[in-house]
């Protein structure tokens, strides 16, 4: 227990040095520590990049089943004590869903939950999704990710929402087919990094305008007949 405790608190705050000051504890002895269960596991947990640490693929394996065995417990625990109720729960949303879908299922929960208190934080997909495997949070409302990013995780689809090409009203563009307005003015497109972006890309694609370069790109979250899902 003492050495997975210790992981995720490496886990959670990025580096040795961050998560021995939390845990009171001087780095040498939280470093053996961390020696120690990688020598007990025959694997290496981390991989070491200047001052941060990063979890290797057994790391990642053993941060899921790790997270999943602590909260067990501490249910058990809460079970057998009478402490079950109340608690803490953080919640990542994205910009998007904060401000739309998700007040409404707090205010349901908390009317369920009286003693329970909810955190969100909010933030891009892959900050979420991160912050979801080191612990951090304890659940998101986001996009489905990339297949390669679901391992070790699980999710429930909630809803469909639909992605549009929108102009102001009186654009000269409005009665245009959408391939002749994409081809004579700029367009500002989800950022790169987004999940959406490749569903935009997509529809490009099928439009013959696959040279993204010749839009502006600026980072909002708008766009596209075509669909995402949370």
């Amino acid at each position: 227990m003492r050495h997975l405790e210790a992981f995720l608190d490496v886990v959670r705050y990025g580096n040795i040095s961050a998560a021995a000051r939390a845990r009171n504890v001087s780095q040498p002895a939280l470093s053996k520590t961390i020696s120690d269960l990688e020598t007990l596991l025959g694997v290496a947990l981390f991989q070491r990049a200047g001052r941060r640490t990063r979890l290797t693929a057994d790391g990642e394996t053993l941060q899921t089943h790790a997270l999943a065995a602590m909260r067990n417990l501490e249910a058990a625990v809460g079970g057998v004590s009478g402490q079950a109720a109340g608690g803490q729960v953080k919640v990542g949303v994205l910009p998007t869903v904060a401000g739309g879908f998700f007040p409404s299922v707090a205010l349901e929960f908390s009317r369920g939950s009286a003693d329970a208190l909810i955190t969100t934080v909010t933030g891009p997909n892959s900050s979420l999704i991160r912050m979801l495997r080191s612990g951090k949070i304890d659940l998101m409302v986001g996009r489905m990710p990339m297949a390669r990013d679901m391992p070790g995780l699980s999710f429930e689809f909630l809803y469909e929402e639909p992605v549009l090409l929108v102009g102001r009203a009186e654009h000269p563009a409005r009665d245009w087919p959408a391939s002749k307005a994409l081809r004579a003015y700029p367009l500002i497109l989800p950022n790169s990094g987004a999940i959406i972006r490749q569903h935009v890309n997509q529809y490009l694609s099928t439009l013959g305008l696959a040279e993204v370069n010749h839009y502006r790109l600026t980072p909002v979250a708008s766009c596209f007949p075509c669909s995402s899902r949370y």
